[in-house]
């Protein structure tokens, strides 16, 4: 008698189901995808999907050692500077990177040494922000301590791959909206969230390198993204040169840059007396709850407006205009383990960053948290 066989359709399964049969966040999975420890195929509505059979058996362990190489102060004290980097107010150089893997496992021909300035925490800043934009999924700098010949600082290498260049915000709103002010950066009030929308464009790619998804599908996807983030670390400097596009000079598309410069969040220019005595006052004032509250962006809302947004509101307008790609970064957000929080401000050293400064950036970051996930309803 014939043996019976029986044809098994392979079962494909969102991210979503393969974070819960996995037990990581959605930000683990698209993490192997663009590893290529995962395999994704198509839909024929151009929907992204995973084979069951073709699941990795388990999450890959990251070491604690890998964890710590984030963390070390790099010294650069025996190369030699390029040229000078004039944008923005602090001190910043380029170096010519001979040797791409010595900071990272990445080819650059060039990166930056910004020096953090004396008596504040715009260092551990970036450095933390750049985790915790891992830990979202979201295209961003690279940044790591650095030291150049006494200076404290932080390095990052250059996300503008050769043949393309790099246009900021300020250039793009000059060209398409009369009597926009290139050189000011702060109560520009012609910087709205509308404009900085309509300037991306619905033809702007997303960041190079990065995975768009389902919900998050376009620039403007991935800008919310980033408002998310403000919203999430009290970042006070989104104007506009920190935000821009990528083009690329041969095929004369646009990407959208990935997020940078954020030493203007956590709290980074508050003094450790302050940040204690907020942690513990019982004046409903001045606790860390009504802290988070002032956070302004440098975006406006409307031009006639006295003030810019608050971070969260402009994440909130943006939520409006990408309903499902807010969702998703929310989603994102909300499966973030604190232990992981906790983790990167654990690993950076005391030297750099005191014991009350991360107890302040923790509840900071649980308290937006927070907020955040309540826009949601």
């Amino acid at each position: 008698m014939k043996e019976m066989t029986e044809d098994r359709t392979p079962k494909l399964l969102t991210i979503k189901e393969v974070a819960r049969r996995m037990k990581v966040s959605r930000q683990s999975v698209y993490e192997w995808i663009k590893k290529g420890k995962i395999t994704t195929v198509k839909t024929p509505g151009g929907r992204q999907r995973i084979i069951d059979d073709l699941l990795i058996p388990k999450q890959p362990e990251t070491t604690e050692a890998e964890h710590k190489e984030w963390y070390r102060i790099e010294d650069i004290s025996e190369l030699e500077p390029g040229r000078l980097e004039t944008t923005g107010l602090k001190e910043k150089f380029w170096f010519e990177n001979r040797d791409s893997k010595r900071f990272w496992n990445a080819d650059t021909e060039q990166f930056l040494f910004k020096i953090g300035r004396v008596g504040t925490g715009e260092n551990w800043a970036e450095v933390i922000v750049c985790q915790l934009c891992e830990l979202l999924g979201l295209p961003h700098a690279q940044y790591k301590f650095a030291q150049y010949r006494g200076k404290k600082g932080v390095i990052t290498p250059s996300f503008v791959p050769t043949q393309t260049s790099l246009i900021l915000g300020n250039e793009i709103l000059q060209r398409i909206f009369t009597g926009y002010k290139i050189e000011q950066r702060y109560k520009q009030r012609i910087h709205t969230l509308t404009r900085v929308i309509a300037a991306i464009g619905k033809e702007t790619y997303v960041p190079i390198g990065w995975q768009a998804t389902e919900e998050i599908n376009d620039a403007i996807g991935v800008l919310v993204g980033y408002l998310l983030l403000d919203a999430w670390i009290g970042n006070t400097d989104r104007h506009h040169e920190n935000w821009g596009l990528i083009r690329d000079i041969g095929t004369k598309r646009f990407y959208l840059a990935p997020t940078f410069d954020h030493a203007s969040s956590l709290g980074s220019h508050e003094l450790d007396s302050d940040k204690q005595e907020r942690m513990t006052t019982k004046d409903r004032n001045r606790t860390v709850q009504a802290y988070v509250t002032k956070a302004r962006s440098a975006l406006y809302g409307k031009q006639a407006d006295v003030n810019p947004l608050f971070t969260i509101d402009a994440f909130t307008e943006a939520f409006s205009a990408r309903h499902k790609a807010g969702l998703s970064w929310l989603e994102r957000l909300e499966d973030i383990n604190p232990g992981d929080v906790l983790r990167i401000l654990d690993n950076v050293s005391n030297e750099l960053m005191s014991d009350i400064s991360k107890e302040f950036v923790e509840r900071i970051l649980r308290e937006n948290k927070h907020r955040l996930l309540e826009t949601r309803k």
